[in-house]
């Protein structure tokens, strides 16, 4: 019955309803379950979950006297997409200017636990970077990279916030405590928490998801994941709460005459889970929310260029430059738009659209490594595009340019910029789906079944795959290959290893890189 119910309410699959039933059975001592119950009936709790008064939502300071940063991280948000959306809206080119778009961007991976990093603390947190930092955990790792930028401007004096920051302690639901130590710093769940549709659906989703959650950490390891996607993900809907964030930026803000200077630095979610909104202003409507998941695939053709995409990562991607166009309009009301600094990136893509040439023999599809950028600095006036080669390790260097000088990482004392692009032959991608973080969790990233790609120049033009090399992991040394190399350049073999701390040889996949451009 309880495996019944578990299927009727949250449409796990039917064999999967029975399994995550039974284990909750025989696991659940029903104290987190209590404990949770006892918290949503504490209306100290309740009164920080649900906020009523419109002073209390105003927890994003801008100043029209001093200077202003913000990066804004769209998790998915697809940069190849950027062409299409503007085609469709080309009202959005006048409601970006200013803005710099850079298409031919990379990321290290195809999910957030191995392009966050990268995008918060830069280079040093690239998947390389962090292969190489073997004495550290991956949990300290993060906690360093999503604080290096809020640590370095509260050092400088400036008025920060940071909202909805990824896997903060290696949890879901990032514990925000790490920010305590710092001056100034304001730190803040947003998503499901602002802005829910009324105060009887707000308590019901929280305490499902309090439910819920509690039986998700009793789960063992091995269903985790299957457990949270089919039913803490339904159940809060993502898009809802993401899209309601973006599409009331006005209502959150603190806009001031203060002679201060702010950083800010928010997630938000949108662009992760596919949806079909409704046209020509890609609103949230009851029935896009019920259409969650939907991909009808569409193809659109731009500069003889064939685009297949999923209808529904489109519509996120548009909602969510549409929703952030609104927003910059009223920060030119408020004259805040011109002494703001906007960074808008993306830890990765996503595999939801595919264009021929940007599709490997083997599969491979660069798109869910071409994550959007778009950067709008202090008094821009024009729509721009670059084709210059970005990683988003770059994101630091360009919200820290001109404002604070020589900056260096409060954890490592090392420069924080964007030499090491430069300096290195190529930028070494992973393709690895090992993105569970409470087994991925040790000091370096399990990346079985990952294959390692370099990119030079351009990530857009896979037709230039001509340029091998080899990559070092960990402290394993080559002592003899061979390369089965097709024409696209995708290496397809095993090598033979010696492993510096084992005797004899081993077979592990192929640790090549395939230079692009």
């Amino acid at each position: 019955l309880l495996g019944l119910a578990v299927y009727g309410k949250w449409k796990i699959p039917i064999c999967r309803a029975y399994i995550v039933a039974l284990t909750a059975i025989l696991l659940l001592s029903g104290k987190n379950v209590a404990y949770s119950l006892k918290k949503l009936s504490d209306e100290s709790y309740v009164k920080q979950m649900t906020l009523e008064k419109e002073e209390d939502q105003r927890i994003l300071p801008l100043s029209r006297q001093g200077k202003n940063v913000v990066v804004i991280m769209l998790d998915a948000a697809i940069g190849a997409l950027v062409p299409y959306i503007f085609e469709e809206r080309p009202d959005l080119y006048e409601t970006y200017a200013g803005f710099t778009f850079y298409p031919n961007t990379m990321s290290y991976g195809m999910h957030t636990m191995f392009g966050s990093p990268a995008l918060f603390g830069g280079y040093e947190y690239s998947l390389p970077e962090i292969q190489r930092r073997k004495e550290v955990s991956l949990v300290e790792k993060q906690n360093e990279a999503v604080s290096v930028m809020p640590a370095l401007f509260s050092g400088e004096g400036y008025r920060v916030t940071v909202c909805d920051p990824p896997y903060v302690g290696y949890q879901y639901y990032s514990d925000l405590s790490i920010y305590d130590a710092y001056e100034n710093v304001h730190a803040h769940h947003m998503e499901g928490v602002y802005f829910m549709s009324d105060a009887e659906s707000a308590s019901d989703t929280r305490r499902d998801n309090f439910v819920l959650y509690s039986m998700f950490k009793t789960t063992p390891l091995v269903v985790q994941m299957d457990f949270y996607s089919g039913t803490i993900d339904q159940t809060r809907v993502v898009n809802n709460a993401a899209y309601r964030i973006l599409a009331n930026m006005d209502k959150l803000m603190d806009i001031t005459d203060a002679e201060e200077n702010t950083f800010m630095m928010m997630v938000n979610n949108l662009t992760h889970e596919p949806v079909l909104l409704q046209p020509p202003e890609y609103v949230l409507t009851e029935a896009a929310e019920d259409a969650v998941g939907t991909k009808r695939e569409h193809a659109r053709v731009l500069d003889e260029r064939i685009l297949k995409f999923s209808e529904s990562a489109y519509d996120v991607n548009m909602a969510a430059l549409l929703r952030l166009g609104e927003w910059f309009e009223y920060l030119r009301e408020e004259g805040v738009y011109d002494n703001t600094r906007i960074i808008l990136a993306a830890d990765h893509g996503k595999g939801d659209c595919v264009f021929k040439d940007m599709s490997l023999k083997n599969g491979l599809n660069i798109a869910e490594y071409n994550p959007l950028l778009m950067v709008k600095d202090f008094d821009g006036k024009d729509f721009q595009i670059s084709d210059e080669f970005m990683t988003n390790a770059d994101v630091p260097t360009m919200a820290l340019e001109g404002l604070i000088n020589n900056p260096s990482n409060p954890f490592t004392g090392k420069a924080v910029d964007s030499k090491k692009k430069y300096q290195e032959k190529e930028q070494v991608l992973n393709t690895a789906a090992t993105h569970n973080i409470y087994t991925n969790n040790g000091n370096v990233f399990d990346t079985t079944g990952g294959q390692y790609y370099g990119v030079n120049d351009n990530v857009l033009d896979p037709s230039n795959s001509n340029h091998v090399t080899q990559v070092a992991v960990s402290s394993k040394t080559l002592t003899n290959h061979k390369v089965v190399l097709e024409e696209t350049g995708i290496l397809l073999s095993t090598v033979v290893v010696k492993d510096d701390n084992k005797s004899g040889n081993a077979s592990v996949p192929i640790i090549f890189v395939v230079t692009l451009g």
